[in-house]
């Protein structure tokens, strides 16, 4: 499809049924409802025209792919994000958009940024229509800094288009931090050719979150006032354009800090072997007891010995201090707590085993489950189809911005932005898929402003 032409009205099957999921316990409530009493032949009959007889703009393909070369080639990792702030800050401000204010929230200390969340603000045009809804859409600021062995660290981002459309770091030398520089770029295009282009809209929120990627830090922090007065948050954040993410994991990181009693080498049945007991904890915990559906552990970390000043490692010492370091993740309440109490209980046992102490500290971040029949959800999936994509809705064990915003009151669903091997120097994205996302973002606001979509949401979701 040529990524330059415009979109002509979608019609769109609204999918309805009653809701046959059961969300976790402690998810935020959509406030869902089961169905009204409708016939199959009345639902695949059931649809509805977003844009009437008229048009969506057409994306500016050339124009979105040097919007995000610009922001992959700013270096700013987690906790160093003040230009990709600036950049976003001026990018909307340049657009003047009537009634459009930025600002800087101030959780930079809190977040370990140089800079807090950026926060755009867009009245709803004056043809919006009442029933309009409200939307947050947000990505995240930061990247993770990978650089091929032996790059220098001061090395530049080098971006290369290959004939088929592909966006890619020049012969691999770092990563393009498509997560989620994708999202910065198809979010902006799309505010600008919607506000551009006369398409009535709602209000809309958009934000930039710092240290998504160390923790989720601007999004914990985030001030709960931010989400209020909102019906819904969209987080464009990597992954296929088309996936329709209503459920997070719930995330454990969790260190065991290892401690023995030092001894000389000669002598080492008079100390207690910190690094001894950090190994067998290691392989206890990657035995077949925690690979179960829906759980996850991961052991990212290991540190055990001493060292000189210069760098040379202490050899002729038992070690008397040790440290495991990783992540769990369930996909309910209670596979986070299984895991919890299976890790607990194998660092318990080997601290007797080889008689060392060990202590276990964990930072839990909780999940959500937004239900199938959730209006943001649905809303989601009708804004992918309008966009020419075939919506899959799933749930992962991944984390996002959107694990918080779920807790804080907003409703909010992941959508795939167009970022393919992540966290690499692999990493890429594609023309049609950054379009396509563009096309998703526009889809969602002109949706949000659409009379017959509301009325089909309030039937079907009761909201």
């Amino acid at each position: 499809m040529d990524s330059s032409a415009g979109i002509t009205p979608a019609r769109i099957n609204v999918p309805y049924g009653a809701d046959k999921s059961r969300p976790r316990e402690d998810s935020l409530s959509d406030n869902s409802k089961t169905d009204t009493d409708i016939s199959t032949e009345e639902k695949d009959q059931l649809s509805i025209s977003l844009w009437n007889d008229r048009k969506m703009p057409k994306v500016d393909s050339k124009r979105l792919e040097e919007t995000f070369i610009s922001a992959a080639k700013i270096w700013s990792p987690s906790g160093q994000e003040k230009e990709m702030a600036v950049k976003m800050k001026t990018d909307f401000e340049a657009m003047k958009i009537p009634g459009l204010t930025v600002q800087i929230d101030d959780v930079a200390d809190k977040a370990g940024s140089d800079t807090g969340n950026v926060i755009v603000n867009i009245p709803a045009s004056l043809d919006a229509p009442k029933d309009s809804k409200a939307i947050c859409i947000s990505f995240h600021l930061d990247r993770v800094p990978v650089r091929a062995p032996g790059v220098p660290e001061d090395e530049p981002v080098q971006i290369e288009r290959t004939p088929d459309g592909t966006i890619r770091s020049k012969d691999s030398r770092t990563n393009i931090a498509a997560d989620d520089r994708t999202g910065y770029a198809v979010v902006t295009e799309a505010i600008r050719n919607i506000t551009k282009s006369g398409i009535p809209h709602g209000k809309i929120r958009v934000i930039g979150f710092v240290s998504e990627e160390t923790g989720l830090h601007g999004a914990k922090h985030l001030d709960p006032r931010y989400v209020q007065g909102f019906d819904y948050g969209f987080e464009m954040d990597g992954g296929k354009v088309g996936n329709v993410i209503r459920g997070g994991a719930g995330i454990h990181h969790f260190t065991a800090v290892i401690t023995g009693t030092s001894a000389p080498s000669i002598h080492p049945s008079q100390g207690k072997n910190a690094l001894l007991a950090g190994i067998d904890a290691v392989s206890r915990l990657s035995s077949d007891d925690f690979k179960q559906s829906g759980q996850l552990l991961n052991i990212s970390n290991f540190y055990s010995g001493k060292r000189y000043d210069n760098g040379r490692s202490v050899t002729n010492a038992v070690p008397d201090n040790a440290e495991i370091a990783g992540e769990f993740r369930g996909k309910t309440r209670e596979d986070e707590d299984a895991l919890k109490n299976r890790v607990k209980s194998v660092l318990e046992e080997t601290g007797k085993a080889h008689g060392v102490e060990i202590s276990m500290k964990d930072e839990s971040m909780e999940g959500y489950l937004l239900s199938e029949n959730s209006p943001a959800v649905k809303l989601a999936e009708i804004a992918t189809k309008a966009a020419g994509i075939k919506p899959k809705t799933l749930t992962t064990m991944g984390g996002s911005d959107a694990n918080y915003m779920n807790l804080k009151g907003l409703p909010t669903v992941v959508l795939g932005s167009g970022a393919f091997l992540q966290h690499t120097e692999r990493e890429y994205t594609t023309s049609n898929a950054l379009v396509s996302a563009t096309r998703v973002v526009m889809s969602l606001i002109a949706a949000a402003a659409n009379p017959a979509v509301a009325a089909a949401l309030m039937e079907t979701c009761g909201k």
